[in-house]
């Protein structure tokens, strides 16, 4: 027999953000299942990673996550885990992903992911590169005093620049993952909405037809009552609410895809940096060279540089702007995020209150049963009694046997009418 399990989890990080979605896992495996509450701890280097995405998954599909905080941990908590292997993955926009896949998870374990930068080649090919132009820069400085100036304000505006250009780069990344991160948000919004309202619509039509059924009963038992001598072929009716929720399936081609861009990007990146450096090196020889003949050029370059690094800096700017307009729309999705959590809560809240009237009117229908019961071995007395009466002997004695009946009956009809009245007090509050 299949249990569904119904599971709130938090999907998603943008930029140290946590929101929350739910997901629907039904387990396809038998046997006892308990809830377990794992740590994962995410860490660069010595310190912590706050804001990374961490996701625990089963067959794609995710069962648990959460974002890590301060101090780089993210503590999730499964209501029932069966000991099914899963995936542990965490993500990071500034660092590359990292998984830990088919384990056995165990309460109260920490999980440990050491992150790796996405740029740390790029960065040590660029300190090697420095190096070296450094080196050259001294040596032109010590021929030509004069064009050392003005190469080192040339070198220090194409750095200024270069630097621009990675932050607008970076920046200008960061916008299109939030406006990503949002339309995401919106799309799980909309989900979480739409499933609270077929589950209010669910509860309101259990609690309907409870209602119309107790009155309905309630009116064939005063009936019998009146016709006590009548058998009873009333049957009550069994609701059948077993409704199997389809396995929200959850595909992360898109995350691999991701990844497989990135590390494309990273690997251009480093052959982009391996050749500029080459490319600096050749530079600086030659103007080892010629440096007589550069100084009026040097100077000329210097001032484009200038120019060049305002526009960069111009660029950054508008790229900035963009990036706190996209921040501003996730927060708007995030307040969406927080309205449909509160109906789905509403909505699970008046479920369990049905759930519990039903478990009381299951209880007075078993007194119903044996109330029921004793009615009918008092109707076969009825009818026994009625025979020798027919036969007119031992009147007094039946007379006698009739009144104690007459007051069984009695009794039967005070305990039915309490009955009718706990019902009557169950169906206000339905």
């Amino acid at each position: 027999m299949k249990n569904i399990i119904l599971i709130t989890s938090l999907i998603f990080s943008g930029f140290s953000t946590a929101v929350y979605a739910e997901t629907i896992i039904e387990w396809n495996e038998t046997g006892q299942k308990e809830g377990l509450s794992v740590t994962i701890s995410a860490t660069y280097g010595s310190e912590p990673v706050e804001g990374a995405l961490v996701k625990i998954t089963h067959e794609r599909t995710v069962v648990g996550a959460g974002n890590t905080d301060a101090n780089g941990s993210a503590n999730i908590s499964l209501p029932q885990y069966g000991k099914q292997l899963v995936t542990i993955e965490v993500y990071h926009s500034l660092y590359r992903a990292s998984k830990l896949k088919d384990i056995v998870l165990e309460n109260g374990k920490t999980y440990s992911f050491s992150m790796k930068s996405k740029s740390e080649t790029v960065e040590e090919i660029t300190a090697e590169s420095a190096k070296t132009e450094s080196k050259l820069e001294s040596k032109i400085k010590d021929e030509h005093e004069d064009i050392g100036s003005y190469q080192e304000r040339v070198e220090e505006s194409k750095k200024n620049a270069e630097q621009l250009r990675t932050e607008t780069e970076n920046l200008q990344e960061s916008a299109e993952e939030t406006r990503n991160t949002t339309e995401e948000m919106r799309n799980t919004t909309e989900e979480r909405m739409s499933e609270a309202e077929r589950a209010r619509k669910e509860a309101e039509d259990a609690k309907r037809g409870e209602v119309e059924r107790v009155n309905r009963e309630a009116a064939e038992r005063e009936e019998a009552a009146l016709r006590r001598k009548q058998e009873n072929e009333e049957r009550l009716r069994e609701l059948e609410e077993a409704k199997s929720l389809e396995l929200v399936a959850v595909e992360e081609n898109e995350a691999r895809k991701e990844a497989e861009r990135k590390q494309e990007e990273e690997e251009k990146a480093r052959e982009k940096a391996e050749k500029e450096a080459a490319d600096r090196e050749k530079e600086q020889k030659e103007q080892k060279k010629q440096a007589e003949e550069q100084a009026k050029k040097a100077k000329e370059e210097a001032k484009q540089e200038e120019k060049t690094e305002k526009q960069e800096e111009q660029a950054k700017k508008e790229a900035e702007d963009e990036a706190k307009q996209a921040g501003k729309e996730q927060k708007e999705v995030e307040k969406e995020m927080k309205e449909a959590q509160k109906e789905q809560e509403e909505a699970e809240k008046e479920a369990k209150e049905t759930s519990e009237l039903k478990e009381k009117i299951a209880k007075l229908d078993a007194d119903q049963k044996k109330l029921d019961e004793d009615r009918k071995k008092l109707d076969d007395e009825q009818k026994t009694l009625d025979k020798k009466k027919k036969k007119g002997k031992n009147m007094d004695k039946l007379a006698e046997d009739q009144a104690k009946l007459n007051e069984d009956h009695k009794k039967l009809d005070e305990k039915q009418k309490k009955l009718d009245e706990k019902r009557k007090k169950i169906t206000k509050k339905m």
